[in-house]
């Protein structure tokens, strides 16, 4: 009946919605997290053939980076715009909220210096250790320009005014960036558990107060001379430019939260009107309709005009000696066959004209089907999670009865089989409404998220007239092209029109000028070879 034996194989099989998942963990050690997931990726990439069915996802602390990475490029924006609105308010000033806002990027450039001398990477604390190094950065310049702006009615030349100034707030601004970097000095040399997410963060801090406080000294007195010893501003227009410049700021902060969450809902007409309008194939068949068009001109074509010179001893002139003769020689085909090649093409721009109806019609169609499918399988999905809500509280009340005795196993597994038995349902319902959303992307040329209403759709069997259909007007433009393609070769067994004018002269004295012309047809002789045709 049966063999029982001893075999190796896993100690436990793990499933990741109802797919079977293997966990492959790496400790990362004296590297940064995404070099290593970019290693990874290439290494698999071109060295690895992954099975059909198979896929590799990337998770933990990675995927704990990207969550992270994402939030950030929303709060290091909001943070930058924070500090300037406030800096305007305590100032009412665009220019000095400028001159102190420009401590920021001086002190980035201290802190992305210190994280490469200690060898560390970026990373999320090294980020969040940028946020907090921009606000207090900027104290060193709130200290300066302040005391500057009290020492504005004792001195009539900025220049004394800005060294005096720098002078007697040397100690403030040195005690204010040593209190700072000296509280985050511990974090910087600890090896405890935790260190490796505060030394990057105080690395960052403690380098950019160091170039801040270095350079502000220096930069903010000559930006304070520049700005206050040439034109002055009236309060009401800072006001003004300050106003413009926080909507500005504004509008970019909202425009970045729109473009992360970018969503769009399309109702089904909507969707068709979209997809005629961008799909792919659609507009390669618009191009080739386009370039048929301009192709008709092509149906006469007429072949180069020859311009020859010619000497010919026998040709001699009263004054006794030979001319030398220029022309013009031109050939042409029989007319009718430049009329039946315009027709040849005339046929073709009808046939991409037909096909591109048909490409239409077709379109019309599969956008229509795929929208319906999905709007089928969300409507499925929304089934199924109200059944799952349902069935998840009917089993969580039969473990319940279960652990009091009210009823017996049989009725526990029952209530817990039938419950895992939608929660499938209701992935498979989720993963069939992806896969629609998908092709339906596709064939709208979209890349951004898709959301499809239950609304407006309302499908109708269309009309068939046989005459008018796009289908049956492209074989009819394909048969009257056969026929005007058996003209254009019948044609081309008409003689050729040949005209030649020249003129002859020479340099001698008593030289005349002897005009010629010259009419001639050209006739097949030998038709054996253009008779298959």
């Amino acid at each position: 009946m049966a063999t029982i034996s001893y075999t190796k194989g896993p100690a436990k099989i793990s499933r990741d919605d109802t797919q079977r998942r293997i966990v492959v963990g790496v400790n990362v050690r004296n590297r940064d997290l995404q070099s290593v997931v970019d290693d990874i990726q290439e290494i698999i990439r071109t060295q690895i053939e992954i099975p059909e069915g198979y896929r590799v996802d990337y998770g933990g602390q990675f995927e704990n980076l990207q969550q992270a990475r994402n939030r950030l490029l929303i709060a290091v924006p909001i943070a930058l715009i924070l500090i300037f609105v406030l800096l305007y308010f305590a100032f009412s000033s665009t220019r000095d909220a400028m001159m102190i806002y420009s401590a920021i990027p001086l002190s980035a450039i201290g802190g992305v210096l210190l994280l490469w001398v200690r060898d560390m990477p970026f990373s999320i604390s090294a980020g969040v250790g940028f946020i907090a190094l921009f606000g207090i950065a900027v104290l060193n310049g709130i200290v300066l320009i302040e005391h500057f702006k009290s020492m504005e009615s004792k001195y009539t030349d900025i220049k004394q005014l800005v060294l005096i100034g720098a002078k007697e707030r040397l100690r403030p601004v040195l005690l204010t960036a040593s209190a700072a970097a000296l509280g985050f000095l511990p974090m910087a040399v600890s090896g405890s558990a935790g260190a490796e997410v505060q030394r990057p963060l105080a690395t960052v801090v403690i380098g950019g107060l160091i170039s801040a406080t270095v350079l502000t000294l220096v930069v903010l007195p000559v930006l304070y001379v520049l700005f206050k010893g040439g034109v002055k501003i009236s309060v009401s227009g800072a006001k003004k430019a300050g106003l413009s410049l926080l909507i500005l700021l504004s509008l970019s902060a909202v425009t970045m939260a729109q473009e992360q969450q970018e969503e769009l809902t399309l109702t089904l007409d909507e969707a068709v009107n979209m997809a005629l309008e961008q799909n792919l194939n659609l507009q390669a068949a618009g191009k080739g309709l386009e370039a048929a068009t301009v192709n008709t001109g092509a149906g006469w074509d007429i072949s180069k005009m020859q311009v020859f010179y010619s000497r010919d001893e026998n040709d001699i002139a009263e004054n006794g000696y030979a001319n030398n003769k220029w022309g013009l020689l031109q050939s042409f085909a029989f007319p009718s066959l430049y009329t039946a090649q315009k027709n040849v093409l005339e046929d073709q721009v009808a046939m991409q004209e037909n096909q591109l109806a048909i490409q239409q019609r077709s379109l019309r169609g599969e956008v229509s089907k795929a929208y319906v499918t999905a709007v089928h399988w969300d409507e499925v999905k929304n089934h199924y999670a109200k059944l799952d809500s349902l069935y998840r509280v009917f089993a969580n009340a039969a473990d319940r009865r279960f652990e009091l005795g009210e009823t017996n196993y049989l009725e526990k597994l029952t209530a817990s089989g039938k419950q895992r038995e939608i929660g499938l349902k209701l992935t498979e319902a989720g993963q069939n409404f992806q896969v629609a959303l998908e092709g339906l992307k596709i064939l709208l040329n979209w890349e951004g998220d898709l959301k499809v209403v239950n609304s407006g759709i309302h499908l109708e069997m269309a009309e068939l007239d046989v005459e008018s259909h796009p289908g049956v007007n492209y074989y009819q433009s394909a048969l009257m092209q056969a026929d005007h393609q058996v003209q254009v070769e019948k044609r081309k067994l008409l003689p050729d029109l040949t005209l030649e004018y020249a003129r002859g002269t020479n340099v001698y004295s008593g030289s005349k000028i002897y005009p010629s012309y010259m009419g001639g047809i050209t006739v097949p002789l030998f038709l054996v070879h253009r008779s298959p045709r």
